[in-house]
């Protein structure tokens, strides 16, 4: 099959064709793959959270599929031109969104046999979202805003949202980031820059309960190990994380998936 995005979890692949056709294809009881088979639905954009794919349609507008236990497509009036998807402790999904004003949105589900939540916003303006589950329960929501990186985040689940903090910006400014968890509870976030190298920030201490009181740390290339250090910089201003590091990675690639 050809494709120009993929999303990935354990047992299904889901893929959108040059034509913007969107198919999966399962791993069954015996571990190999099956064949590709159609959706019978088209998309921009898709992304997958395990449990939840979600998509952003041709209208612009955002669509998820829950996978277990099995629902039909749910698709909502709301209009993105990026997604990401987080889970809370218990499992259930959370989505988090960007318009075409550049504001952030989010939606979740209590539990996850549990309706979707109306959607909430998280204003912005941001581009390029990603997000993520931090130690203590909480999400944190990644984004950029004139190259620099900004996060919000929770301190448990379904709190108070901190305001937009910023990171900083990598040389020449980012372009694209991800997140995801490393090692022992901590949390990673990796950028691109439009020149320059692109750099890694992470999350090493899981002991805290929030993102308060911590501090980054850098590694030097793309090819070793990270090594981490401490500066003399906090991750945010108004609020510190906890146990953050932050790192460079001097791979020179400007191109990268948001969200």
């Amino acid at each position: 099959m050809k494709a120009r995005q993929i999303a990935i979890a354990l047992k299904n692949v889901y893929a959108l064709a040059p034509t913007d056709e969107l198919s999966f294809i399962e791993r069954g009881a015996d571990g190999l793959w099956g064949s590709w088979q159609t959706t019978g639905e088209s998309a921009k954009a898709v992304i997958h959270g395990g449990q939840v794919v979600a998509r952003i349609g041709l209208d612009d507008r955002v669509s998820a599929l829950q996978i277990t236990p099995r629902l039909p497509w749910l698709t909502w009036d709301i209009q993105a031109t990026e997604l990401a998807v987080a889970h809370l402790p218990d499992g259930a999904p959370v989505l988090v969104v960007v318009d075409g004003d550049d504001l952030a949105w989010h939606a979740w589900k209590p539990t996850p046999s549990s309706p979707w939540s109306d959607w909430q916003p998280l204003d912005g303006p941001i581009t390029s979202v990603a997000t993520d589950l931090i130690p203590g329960g909480g999400l944190v929501v990644f984004g950029i805003r004139d190259g620099a990186v900004y996060h919000r985040w929770q301190d448990r689940p379904l709190s108070a949202w901190k305001g937009w903090t910023s990171l900083e910006a990598p040389p020449g400014g980012a372009t694209t980031l991800g997140v995801t968890t490393i090692t022992h509870g901590g949390l990673s976030s990796s950028r691109s820059a439009a020149t320059g190298p692109s750099t890694t920030a992470g999350r090493t201490s899981p002991s805290a309960p929030g993102m308060i009181g911590s501090r980054w740390a850098g590694r030097s290339r793309a090819s070793s190990s990270p090594s981490l250090r401490p500066v003399d910089w906090p991750c945010s201003r108004s609020g510190r994380m906890t146990g953050c590091s932050i790192g460079t990675n001097r791979s020179h690639s400007a191109n990268g998936v948001g969200g």
